[in-house]
């Protein structure tokens, strides 16, 4: 209803385990502000790879909310083009 805004991070998942393979790193993630944060780019040696589940959630000034998700893709194969 109102024109200001305001959004923020409120939650980060991943499909694969936070403690591998270093549990000494965990977690795989850091929010650094209301709408940026460090990921891992780490994933495991089987599988697809990694996916980061981010929650967005907005607050209007009337106290209206909405949120929804953004997904950050690890690839498992992460060599560069051209390269073997």
């Amino acid at each position: 209803c109102d024109a200001q805004v305001d959004c923020v991070i409120s939650s980060i998942a991943s499909n694969e385990p936070v403690d591998y393979p270093e549990p000494e790193f965990a977690p795989d993630w850091m929010i650094t502000s209301d709408l940026t944060a460090d990921l891992r780019a780490e994933r495991l040696g089987e599988g697809d790879g990694r996916v980061y589940t981010l929650t967005i959630a907005c607050t209007d000034d009337s106290g209206n909310t909405a949120s929804d998700t953004v997904e950050v893709t690890v690839p498992h194969d992460q060599k560069s083009p051209g390269k073997l």
